[in-house]
């Protein structure tokens, strides 16, 4: 019954069941940990290999859709290892096992995603703070697009980052696993384009402020616009 909501976490935006204004007051947090406190040797990993890292409650982990993603960007990348960290973490696909790094929930997390190279969102619902996180760090993620402006749905993706972002290209479409996996191989291959475009996000991540603008002016649109409609 609301013409419109604004969520200032991405749950609360996912949740929406109408037009949902997003902006993340929530994300602005820090993690703990301090990038560069941690070795790679101190969770097991192999130095000297790009290592992509996810990251999730066990839902998430779980969810056939990461999986497949996962597996098709380790075999399309030969070289590539994958970090899975997070509580009850899906087994290795065959033949993958050496490369398949599945590591328990920690408190330190921005320490370990300096450890890795690349980032990558869960799917088909995507994160916040972790992408915060590797963002901050100066790391290239990989993420999927997801229209805030619709009723919630989870077979339909969900990324509240690439919502904000002012170009498109910095997420693939919801649902397109074979376009993520390949994004995974374009940020191995030349991070340099996605990195430039997590910079313009970046500070619509960890200043709000024009976010909180643009939920007013939309407001006031509804509000003139309801005006005009009673008037006629």
């Amino acid at each position: 019954f609301l013409d419109l909501c604004f969520a200032t976490h991405p749950h609360g935006a996912m949740e929406a069941r109408c037009p949902t204004l997003f902006t993340p007051l929530g994300l602005t947090r820090r993690h703990a940990g301090t990038p560069g406190a941690l070795s790679r040797a101190a969770l097991g990993l192999p130095d000297g290999v790009p290592l992509l890292m996810t990251s999730g409650n066990a839902e998430k982990l779980r969810n056939p859709a990461l999986r497949r993603v996962l597996e098709a960007a380790l075999r399309a990348a030969p070289g590539l290892h994958a970090l899975l960290l997070g509580d009850d973490a899906p087994p290795a696909p065959p033949g993958l096992e050496a490369r398949w790094h599945p590591r328990p929930r920690r408190p330190d997390f921005a320490s370990v995603v300096a450890l890795c190279d690349l980032y990558l969102d869960t799917v088909p619902v995507g994160g916040g703070f972790a992408l915060a996180e590797a963002m901050r760090q100066g790391k290239p993620c990989a993420m999927t697009h997801h229209d805030l402006g619709s009723p919630f749905d989870r077979a339909a993706g969900f990324g509240a980052f690439a919502y904000l972002a002012p170009d498109p290209a910095i997420a693939v479409p919801p649902g397109d696993e074979a376009a993520l996996a390949a994004r995974v191989a374009e940020l191995l291959a030349d991070p340099a384009p996605q990195l430039a475009r997590q910079a313009v996000l970046l500070p619509r991540i960890t200043d709000p402020a024009p976010q909180v603008a643009r939920m007013a002016e939309a407001v006031l649109e509804r509000i003139a616009a309801a005006r005009l409609r009673a008037a006629a």
